[in-house]
């Protein structure tokens, strides 16, 4: 659940694991469109890129995204930014998923590991999380969620299941044909600098996401190698967090 889907470089990490037999299931919770113009005419046209990019992946039906309405069909601004992964992690915090967040604002988030937390069911909190967070979109009640979850083997049919019985406040959120204006602004990802240096000279933002997107892939052939240390600071335990 994101304000901004714009990142080319979490695109193409998803798209990869939504190519594999074994991979997750990727569910996208964000606005139809922007409520500015400004956003319209930039984000917007980059996150259509985004989902394109995921669609033309998804060989083995496990994506799904959905814009929220009102009861009244009014459009939702989604302004939150959070992920629930594996029914282990949450996270939360203020940065969104497109390059602003990843070079150029300054953001702080903040990963619940389930996995850290001995009982079951403490481990289970994060799918009941994740189950709340569905049925408040759909306006129904979380256990209903789990029960078309678990009936109907996965998340995505279970929020079908919920929406062909009425419960229709999650609408499909798909891309859009790309003319050559939109192309041009996904390819230089005009209004969402890659740093503070790149944010004036879009011209060669291309290069520098081809760059990144090369480097990246190189890290997963690598992967096999010691994670680096994170320059911030570790994951914090829960009898630490007042330190």
């Amino acid at each position: 659940e994101n304000q901004y889907f714009t990142s080319p470089l979490v695109a193409e990490a998803i798209a990869q694991r939504l190519d594999d037999a074994d991979g997750p299931e990727v569910i996208l919770v964000s606005t139809r469109h922007s409520p500015s113009w400004f956003d319209q005419m930039t984000m917007d046209k980059t996150r259509s890129a985004f989902l394109k990019r995921l669609e033309d992946a998804d060989r083995h039906g496990r994506f799904r995204a959905y814009s929220p309405v009102t009861r009244n069909d009014r459009i939702i601004i989604v302004h939150a930014k959070l992920a629930v992964v594996d029914d282990r992690f949450i996270r939360v915090g203020s940065s969104n998923v497109n390059n602003r967040s990843q070079g150029f604002d300054s953001e702080c988030d903040l990963t619940l590991d389930g996995g850290s937390i001995t009982d079951a069911a403490g481990r289970s909190c994060v799918g009941v999380f994740r189950n709340r967070l569905i049925a408040h979109w759909l306006g129904c009640d979380e256990t209903e969620v789990d029960q078309a979850v678990k009936a109907q083997g996965g998340i995505a049919a279970g929020i079908e299941h919920l929406r062909d019985r009425g419960l229709d406040r999650l609408r499909p959120l798909r891309s859009r044909p790309h003319g050559a204006f939109s192309r041009f602004v996904a390819t230089h990802h005009l209004g969402d600098p890659i740093s503070a240096a790149d944010s004036l000279r879009p011209w060669r933002r291309p290069a520098q996401m081809r760059h990144k997107l090369a480097a990246a892939a190189h890290r997963l052939i690598r992967a096999d190698l010691p994670a680096p240390e994170v320059p911030l600071g570790g994951p914090v335990e829960p009898g630490r967090a007042r330190d």
